[in-house]
């Protein structure tokens, strides 16, 4: 399927910041993933943010007809990423660079990743 509104994010720190850039401009956030599986061996600090009810407090699975092919989706819980203390979670670097960049607009800053 075709989403034109699709953002992807590389790593914990595009996360936040497109839940922060969502608080700033009264956007919610829904991340669809499938193979959660992987993200357990390959990415588990995204997938603990994910997993962080205080900031995604609602999960859905939507079960697929073939083993491992189910889609998680995680709704982001408007205005927590703006209160949540991510000192334990992010490395400094990465929460300044979040900093430096939540004025962005996320089409802006999504639509040109590879110059950040």
């Amino acid at each position: 399927l075709y989403d034109p509104n699709l953002i992807t994010v590389r790593n914990r720190a595009e996360l936040v910041l497109l839940c922060r850039q969502a608080d700033r401009e009264g956007r919610g956030v829904v991340g669809s993933f499938p193979y959660i599986h992987l993200m357990e061996d390959e990415l588990p600090r995204e997938l603990q943010l994910l997993r962080d009810k205080r900031l995604f407090g609602r999960y859905v699975r939507l079960g697929s007809a073939e083993t491992g092919f189910d889609r998680h989706v995680f709704f982001y819980t408007p205005g927590s990423a703006s209160e949540y203390d991510f000192t334990a979670v992010l490395t400094p670097e990465e929460i300044d660079f979040i900093e430096r960049n939540v004025a962005v607009r996320p089409e802006v800053f999504f639509a040109g990743k590879g110059d950040h």
